[in-house]
Protein backbone atom coordinates (compact mmCIF):
# COMPACT_ATOMS: atom_id res chain seq x y z
CA UNK A 1 0.00 0.00 0.00
CA UNK A 2 1.23 3.43 -0.93
CA UNK A 3 -0.70 6.53 0.07
CA UNK A 4 0.12 9.72 -1.79
CA UNK A 5 -0.89 13.26 -0.94
CA UNK A 6 -2.21 15.72 -3.51
CA UNK A 7 -3.59 19.26 -3.61
CA UNK A 8 -6.91 19.52 -5.43
CA UNK A 9 -6.23 23.17 -6.33
CA UNK A 10 -3.03 22.25 -8.19
CA UNK A 11 -3.57 18.63 -9.18
CA UNK A 12 -7.32 18.11 -9.30
CA UNK A 13 -7.33 17.19 -12.99
CA UNK A 14 -4.26 14.95 -12.73
CA UNK A 15 -4.91 11.44 -14.00
CA UNK A 16 -4.16 8.72 -11.46
CA UNK A 17 -5.09 6.02 -13.99
CA UNK A 18 -6.76 6.07 -17.41
CA UNK A 19 -10.18 6.79 -15.87
CA UNK A 20 -9.67 8.41 -12.45
CA UNK A 21 -8.57 11.92 -11.48
CA UNK A 22 -7.43 13.34 -8.15
CA UNK A 23 -10.57 15.50 -7.75
CA UNK A 24 -12.80 12.41 -7.71
CA UNK A 25 -11.29 11.37 -4.36
CA UNK A 26 -11.47 14.79 -2.67
CA UNK A 27 -13.33 15.24 0.61
CA UNK A 28 -16.77 16.82 0.33
CA UNK A 29 -15.86 19.43 2.92
CA UNK A 30 -13.84 21.32 0.30
CA UNK A 31 -10.42 20.59 1.81
CA UNK A 32 -7.55 21.09 -0.61
CA UNK A 33 -5.54 18.15 0.71
CA UNK A 34 -6.44 14.65 -0.43
CA UNK A 35 -4.70 11.38 0.38
CA UNK A 36 -5.11 8.54 -2.09
CA UNK A 37 -4.11 4.88 -1.80
CA UNK A 38 -2.55 3.84 -5.12
CA UNK A 39 -3.69 0.24 -4.58
CA UNK A 40 -7.29 1.46 -4.38
CA UNK A 41 -6.94 3.34 -7.66
CA UNK A 42 -5.51 0.23 -9.33
CA UNK A 43 -8.38 -1.90 -7.99
CA UNK A 44 -11.02 0.58 -9.17
CA UNK A 45 -9.38 0.70 -12.60
CA UNK A 46 -9.45 -3.11 -12.85
CA UNK A 47 -13.13 -3.15 -11.85
CA UNK A 48 -13.97 -0.50 -14.43
CA UNK A 49 -12.10 -2.37 -17.15
CA UNK A 50 -13.69 -5.71 -16.27
CA UNK A 51 -17.22 -4.32 -16.23
CA UNK A 52 -16.73 -2.00 -19.23
CA UNK A 53 -18.62 0.64 -17.28
CA UNK A 54 -18.15 3.72 -15.18
CA UNK A 55 -17.26 3.53 -11.49
CA UNK A 56 -18.32 6.42 -9.26
CA UNK A 57 -16.24 7.26 -6.20
CA UNK A 58 -18.62 8.44 -3.48
CA UNK A 59 -16.11 8.88 -0.67
CA UNK A 60 -12.46 8.50 -1.57
CA UNK A 61 -11.01 10.55 1.27
CA UNK A 62 -12.45 12.24 4.35
CA UNK A 63 -10.70 14.71 6.58
CA UNK A 64 -10.90 13.85 10.28
CA UNK A 65 -13.25 16.77 10.95
CA UNK A 66 -15.63 15.83 8.11
CA UNK A 67 -15.60 12.18 9.14
CA UNK A 68 -16.63 13.19 12.66
CA UNK A 69 -19.34 15.50 11.28
CA UNK A 70 -20.95 12.69 9.28
CA UNK A 71 -20.48 10.15 12.09
CA UNK A 72 -18.16 8.04 9.99
CA UNK A 73 -16.18 5.03 11.17
CA UNK A 74 -13.46 5.90 13.66
CA UNK A 75 -10.66 4.58 11.44
CA UNK A 76 -12.18 5.89 8.20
Amino acid sequence: MSVRTYRVSREGDRLLSPHFRVREFACRDGADLVKIDTDLVELLERIRTATCGAVTVNSGYRTASYNQKVAGARAS
